[in-house]
This record gives C-alpha cells, sequence and structure tokens, in this order.
C-alpha cells in the first residue's frame, strides 16, 4: 500500500484549485467594478436631486420672475426678497446660481446639459415654471439621468 498522492494526482488538484481560484476571483473583481458604478450612480442621482431642489425652492419662495413668463429659456432671473436677484443657467457643463457671484450647483465630476426654464402664467393663478435638465459622466462611463419639475410661485 502507497502512502501519499503520485504526480498525476497533484497535478489535477492544481488544476481544479487554479480554476475555482480564477473563477472566484473573476467574481470578486465583478462584484468591485458593479459596486464602484452604483455608487457613481448614486452620486450622480444625489447631485442632480440636489440641484432640482435647490432651485426648486429658490424659485418656489421668489417675489417675481425677471426672465419673460411666459417662455422658454436656458437660464432663469427671478428676485428673491432675501438674497436679491438670482440668475440660474449652465457655466461651463455645471449648473450654477449667480447672486451676483457664481456658486455651482452640480459637481465637476459630472456634465450638465439640456437646462431648460419653461415659464407659464396661467390667469388667475401662480405662475409656473417648469424646470429640465441631463446630467451625465464624461466617458468612458456612460450614467446619465434627466431631471423635471414644476414648480408654482407661492407669491402672484
Amino acid at each position: 500500500m502507497k502512502n501519499g498522492f503520485s504526480l498525476v494526482e497533484l497535478l489535477v488538484a492544481l488544476g481544479i484549485l487554479g480554476g475555482v481560484l480564477a473563477a472566484v476571483n473573476g467574481i470578486f473583481f465583478m462584484v468591485i467594478k458593479s459596486g464602484q458604478k452604483a455608487d457613481v450612480y448614486i452620486r450622480l442621482k444625489e447631485n442632480g436631486q440636489y440641484a432640482l431642489n435647490f432651485m426648486s425652492y429658490k424659485i418656489r419662495d421668489a417675489d417675481s420672475i425677471l426672465s419673460a413668463c411666459p417662455g422658454t429659456g436656458a437660464s432663469i432671473r427671478i428676485r428673491e426678497h432675501s438674497a436679491g436677484t438670482l440668475t440660474f443657467s449652465l457655466a461651463g457643463g455645471r449648473l450654477s446660481v449667480a447672486a451676483p457671484a457664481v456658486n455651482y450647483l452640480t459637481s465637476s465630476e459630472f456634465t450638465a446639459q439640456n437646462l431648460v426654464f419653461n415659464c407659464a402664467a396661467p390667469l388667475n393663478a401662480p405662475k409656473r415654471v417648469t424646470i429640465s435638465f441631463t446630467l451625465s459622466r464624461p466617458p468612458p462611463a456612460t450614467e446619465t439621468q434627466t431631471f423635471q419639475t414644476t414648480v408654482s410661485l407661492r407669491n402672484y
């Protein structure tokens, strides 16, 4: 009776072990990559939602809209009782508010585009502003999200 393993048995065992480790390694890196992609998507959603909420809040509480209303444009000027005149627009691929200094509402990690403000002035009702824009991450990533909301002014 022999004690131990033959060379062929050891090579087969090492081959099986190598295959299992390669599969586990591939799954591990796939999980890490998926987690990173999910993290980028979460940051993109947070950036867009912050900008949308900030603009909505300021427009809702504005004393008046100084831009043409009714009308559609890539920027909007409002008068606010506490901050004076605010202008929302795109600046260098980022959403910004100027009051009079420029402050960015989105991170430089993402590119904002297609910013549209559509102001409607119905009779006997407050003015309504529809805000729409798209945020995306520059290539090679392909995450893109469109944000949109409609806000009615409280003061009319």
